[in-house]
């Protein structure tokens, strides 16, 4: 019981009394208190039943979800393994194949390299004799020509026969190890496969009936692994490496067709760009003795010209020392009439004319020797043109002589092996 004191007023100081008595419920309040705990109990009853149903469901409904779900993944488990043989088969399928291809090679390998020697050095040597002796040619003549052409490019088809087969080799060799590669992955592949598939066969066995056993808790195994792939990717990178090996298994088909046949086109491009490099010779010649020709014809021009020009010099010449005369006549008549006295020093018509005159004297003066210098300069051009063709007619001459005389000699000693 609590009871409360009171104080008392200042002149009461050691009175108190006793706090009031509780209070008293009426009868309709005791009523009403007795129907809400009943109705509160009523309804607690029946949330209760309520949870109780939902319980028993929830139990039934998860049970039969858990056993379809696991009989679903069951199955998924299965579907799997059945994609694995799929793949597997396919995989191993084209492994054998390249495998085949590879011991095709290595045959071919094998006898490429029984096969590779030297040949064709004379020929070689003949085109590279021809180019150095062309190599002589002077100034204007060591021209970059079509005969220069073809001869390079006989000699690049020469030594690339030459290097063929060498070349051939290291092509079949890089192809074995494609193949070789290929193989390695595919061969990986089908180990992981195989490591996989026994994985998913062990869990596909794997029952309720192994819980505590073979099967045990292990907590955030359903979290996805960071390395994992989609079953996209992983389908897509079998097909990747099985699309990558059937065209090294191709590249290699195409690779042995191109060995067989390359020696038998050999002689025949030879013996098409040695007709090609001849019928240059021909050409070039033709065209060089025809330059010559123009060159002997055009110095005997410009020679005969140079005699005119030098002639045509001295008459401008003379022309200029036969204006002397008049023109100091015409400035001592000027400076004469100067002196006239007083008003008589007149602006007349004589002294107009006579200015005009020593103006036009002096124009023709200009003129003559404007001309007179265009003419020695012509001249100049004129001597240099003499030279040069006699320069060029020694060009030709000597350009013909190593084309004609010892590039052509050479040319029929070229020879087409038979392979």
């Amino acid at each position: 019981m609590c009871i409360l004191l009171l104080i008392l007023p200042d002149e009461h100081p050691n009175m108190a009394k006793l706090a009031a008595p509780p209070p008293r419920f009426t009868p309709e309040e005791w009523t009403l208190s007795n129907n809400t705990n009943y109705a509160g109990a009523e309804q607690n009853r029946k949330v209760a039943e309520h949870i109780r149903a939902e319980a028993d469901r929830l139990i039934s409904e998860t049970a039969e979800t858990t056993e379809k779900t696991q009989q679903e993944t069951t199955k998924r488990i299965d579907q799997r393994l059945t994609d694995i043989k799929h793949w597997t088969n396919q995989v191993d399928g084209i492994k054998t194949e390249t495998g085949k291809e590879l011991e095709q090679l290595l045959d071919y390998k094998r006898r490429i390299e029984n096969s590779l020697a030297g040949y064709l050095d004379r020929n070689r040597q003949l085109t590279q004799k021809c180019l150095q002796l062309r190599e002589n040619r002077k100034a204007i003549d060591l021209v970059h020509d079509e005969v220069q052409k073809e001869l390079i490019k006989e000699l690049e088809m020469i030594q690339g026969i030459e290097g063929l087969l060498q070349r051939t080799l290291e092509q079949v060799e890089e192809q074995i190890r494609v193949c070789r590669s290929a193989n390695y992955y595919l061969e990986k592949e089908l180990n992981d496969k195989f490591t996989a598939f026994n994985i998913d066969t062990a869990c596909h066995v794997l029952s309720n009936k192994d819980a505590g056993g073979a099967a045990q808790r292990h907590m955030g195994s359903d979290k996805i692994t960071p390395n994992s792939v989609t079953p996209e990717d992983w389908e897509r990178f079998s097909h990747d490496n099985i699309q990558k090996a059937e065209r090294n298994k191709n590249a290699a088909q195409n690779l042995r067709s191109v060995v067989d046949s390359v020696l038998e086109q050999t002689r025949e491009d030879l013996i098409k760009q040695g007709a090609a490099v001849d019928a240059a010779f021909r050409r070039r010649i033709q065209d060089t003795e025809r330059a010559l020709e123009k060159d002997i014809d055009h110095h005997a021009k410009v020679v005969h010209e140079i005699k005119d020009v030098e002639e045509t010099i001295e008459k401008l010449i003379k022309a200029i020392e036969e204006k002397e005369p008049p023109l100091m006549v015409a400035e001592t008549r000027l400076d004469e009439r100067k002196e006239r006295p007083n008003i008589e020093l007149c602006r007349d018509a004589p002294q107009y004319r006579l200015i005009g005159e020593v103006a036009e004297i002096n124009e023709s003066i200009r003129r003559l020797k404007v001309q007179l210098h265009e003419a020695r300069e012509q001249l100049k051009q004129l001597i240099r043109m003499q030279l040069q063709l006699e320069e060029d007619i020694d060009i030709k001459k000597h350009t013909l002589e190593i084309d004609r005389e010892l590039c052509v000699p050479e040319r029929k000693k070229f020879e087409h092996p038979i392979f």
